[in-house]
């Protein structure tokens, strides 16, 4: 796995709108997986926009990396994404809830 990922996140909660409202986050060091803590979406959202770097990560016998998290600006509203296009709604792959 990447050297340049500052964490990976593993699973999301959605609000009553469907909007992503919290991840599980992991920081990337050796124990990644082991301790995680619930980062709200808007850190998640100023950390990538302060230059820190997010991505995916699923359990498909063993931990697998998955896809970057971009975030992205649709009429004035921050979205995260793991592609680029510019739709107003998050979209983190299949990511689990939580």
């Amino acid at each position: 796995m990447s050297n340049s990922i500052n964490y990976w996140v593993s699973a999301k909660r959605n609000d009553s709108a469907e909007r992503i409202a919290y991840l599980k986050v992991h920081k990337a060091n050796d124990n990644w997986l082991n301790d995680w803590t619930n980062w709200s979406r808007q850190e998640v959202v100023n950390s990538i926009q302060n230059g820190k770097v997010f991505y995916t990560v699923y359990d498909s016998n063993g931990w697998k990396q998955g896809s970057k998290i971009n975030v992205i600006r649709v009429n004035g509203t921050d979205y995260l994404r793991t592609d680029s296009n510019l739709i107003a709604k998050d979209n983190l792959d299949n990511l689990p809830d939580f």
